[in-house]
Parts: structure tokens; sequence; C-alpha cells
């Protein structure tokens, strides 16, 4: 999978994670994420120190069984006006993302099929790259199955709800076309109509985009842009590729085979509940008087015998500690503004601007959306006064005080 925006490292159980954040600033950040069983056959490369938002894997073609190796680039491109560019600008360290991915391609993609994946923040609006691919145009010609509504790229055009073309978008078409690429998005069996993938306050558009090489498309089966979800504004998109593998995969009983976490007791040490004489008492039942003495007895001869031993003196203590003490509370804590100007007000004016973000997410009405964000105005009003109330009374008492405020209050 490829992951962009992630704004810090991640470890997801049963992947193996490439992580790239940017340096001195908090948005950003990619991730590269592998199944663990498919390790030995991905190979992490490195890609221009330049870019932090680039970041690309090579797919051994002994995995797909394909003629080459698969190029796989992960990509986030932001916004031209964004703080970060500008930040670049500034700094004279700018370099556009799309011409630093170019000399990545040509440096990196050099006998290797090509896929790119990501947020490009490109309208490319109904236009794909003008290059067709001969090899696929001539075998469906062979199994009389050709036609130009099945070859939208064929024309240069595709399917797209987003019929805005802009500057960006124009330049990605062109490295499309200068490296013989494939924009998937409205061109595959599975988004014929060429589906949103940005759903914000300010609009619909189609910025999220897998791009792939002539030759590697006819592989691909099947491109989808998954549902809406309240984890981020942009819709998944996801591809299939047709491989034959007889690689021996683990059962999804072993993959899912995931244990409980142990119980939590509490220990009492008060003279009125004492938990020793409790858990003293509890053995000498006769039950456990028995247990205990067929451990005592047992003799290990190997390394099973160790483990089992191991297992069946926890499973004794977790019998004795269930009916003497207290289960602990699963309880997950939540963090809180720890400022002290705010107050029980902001939290009421907190909470109803979560209630209304969730409620948006689930359903992107206009009616909702106006709701929203007219609440966290309210609610981002109510912190300025609070905040601008407090350092002003702050500022009065510290002439009268002998003592200046320190931590927070001198803030």
């Amino acid at each position: 999978f490829c992951l962009q925006e992630t704004k810090g490292s991640l470890k997801i159980p049963g992947y193996k994670c490439f992580n790239s954040l940017r340096l001195d600033s908090r948005s950003g950040g990619i991730c590269l994420g592998v199944k663990h069983e498919l390790t030995p056959f991905i190979s992490y490369i490195k890609t221009s120190s330049k870019s932090q938002d680039i970041r690309a894997a090579v797919i051994s073609h002994k995995l797909t069984n394909l003629s080459k190796d698969i190029l796989l680039v992960n990509i986030y491109d932001s916004p031209d006006n964004s703080s970060y560019k500008l930040k670049q600008i500034a700094n004279g360290t700018y370099e556009e993302t799309l011409e630093t991915l170019n000399n990545i391609l040509i440096s990196k993609g050099n006998d290797r099929l090509l896929m790119l994946c990501g947020d490009f923040n490109a309208r490319t609006g109904r236009e794909n790259s003008n290059t067709t691919n001969e090899d696929e145009i001539l075998h469906d010609l062979s199994v009389g199955s050709f036609s130009t509504s099945s070859h939208p790229t064929s024309t240069g055009l595709r399917a797209s709800r987003d019929r805005q073309l802009n500057p960006r978008g124009k330049r990605l078409i062109d490295l499309a076309t200068a490296h013989n690429l494939k924009i998937l998005n409205g061109a595959t069996i599975g988004d014929a109509t060429g589906e949103f993938t940005c759903v914000t306050y300010n609009g619909l558009s189609v910025v999220d985009y897998i791009v792939a090489s002539y030759s590697l498309a006819t592989n691909i089966k099947a491109f989808t842009v998954n549902e809406f979800n309240s984890i981020s504004d942009h819709r998944p998109i996801s591809c299939t590729i047709q491989a034959t593998t007889s690689l021996p995969f683990p059962s999804l009983e072993r993959v899912l085979n995931f244990k409980d976490k142990p119980v939590g007791y509490k220990w009492n040490k008060s003279a009125s509940g004492c938990s020793k004489d409790a858990f003293h008492a509890f053995q000498n039942n006769p039950h456990i008087k028995t247990k205990t003495d067929e451990l005592c007895r047992k003799v290990c001869a190997t390394k099973n015998d160790v483990i089992e031993l191991n297992e069946s003196l926890v499973q004794t203590f977790n019998e004795i500690a269930l009916g003497t003490l207290e289960r602990k509370k699963c309880t997950v804590k939540k963090g809180h503004n720890k400022n002290i100007w705010f107050d029980t007000e902001c939290r009421k004016e907190k909470r109803k601007t979560n209630k209304l973000g969730k409620q948006y997410c689930k359903h992107p009405t206009d009616l909702n959306r106006d709701m929203f964000y007219k609440q966290k105005k309210v609610y981002r009003q109510i912190l300025k006064k609070k905040k601008r109330s407090f350092f002003s009374q702050s500022l009065v008492k510290k002439s009268f005080m002998k003592r200046p405020l320190t931590g927070k209050a001198s803030k």
C-alpha cells in the first residue's frame, strides 16, 4: 500500500513500513507498506535526497512472473500555495516534484515496468497520455475485441467526472507521454465514469491517480475508487494486477491467530482486605493443591516439556488470581487541553465541533458542511476570547506580584 500525508511514522501489524517524513515540517509524510511474507521480493531503493515526498520500491519479477521488475513509486505533491513549498521557495531550495520524479524515472526506471501512485494535486480533466500501446491494440485485434471505447487512451481521452485541466495536470500528462504511461483513472474496468477522489468543503475533484506503463496496464484487470471514510477527505484508490505465483502463503488462521491481552489484577496491600492473605488461603483449595503437586512432580526432558510446564504454571496462577483478586478496568486515556484558560465552555464547544465534524465526514452534504464550519468558527472565536481575557488579567496581576509568573502562565 501507498499512503500520503501521514504526518508521522506508521507501524502496522503484519507489514514492513517504509516511512519518509519532511525535515522541519509537520505536514506531508508518506509511507510504503509491504506484507512481511513478501519482503524477500521487495527492495526499497534510494531516491533523490532533494524530495522527501517521493519514495520507491522494486517488486521482483520472481513474485509476479512478469517479464520485468516493477518500479513502484509513492508520490505526494502538495499544492503550490502550501506553506511547505512557499518556505522552500523563500530558502531557494525548491524543486518541482514532477521534475524530480522525471529524473528518478530516467535513472531508476530503465528496463523496468513503472507504476506511480499518489496524491498529485493535479487535475487532468479527461486527458490521458497521447501514446498508444501497439502490443495492447494488436492483441485485441487478434481476438477481435478492439474498439475505440475499450481503448479511450488511443484517442488521448478517458472518462472523468472532473472536467477541469490545470497547469500541473498538463505537466503530469506530459510526464506520462514521455515515459509511455497510462492514467488508469477512468480508463480501466471498475472506474467507467472517472469518479471523484477528493471530497472537501471547496468541492469535488480528481487529484489521486495510479499511472502505469502500457505493457503493465494489460495485466491490470480492475481499478477502483473506494468508498469515502472518516479518516481522510480523499477516497482510497486501488488496482488489481493479474499475476501467477507458486509461492507458499500462510493460511488465514495463522495470520489472524492473535492472542488476547493478558488480564490485569489489582493487588490490595491494606490490612482490611489484604490480597496476600487471600492469595495464600486460596492455594489450600484441594483442586489447586492437586494441580501444584502435579507441577512439582513433572520432569522436563525436552524444550516442549519446559514450554508446557510454563504454560501450566501461568494458568494456575491466573486461576488463583481470578478467585482472589479484583480485575483491573480497561480504560482509555483521553487527551485534554491542559491550558489554564480552557474552561467548561471551551470543552462544550469543542464537543459540538467534533460531533458536527464526524457527521460531515459520514454525510458530506452542503448542509452538514455549512453547519460544521459555522460551529468551527464559533469555537475558534471562543478560544481567542478566553485566551485574550486570561492573559490580559495575568498581565494586570503580574504588576502587583512580587514573584513572576512561571510555566504556562508566563507564556
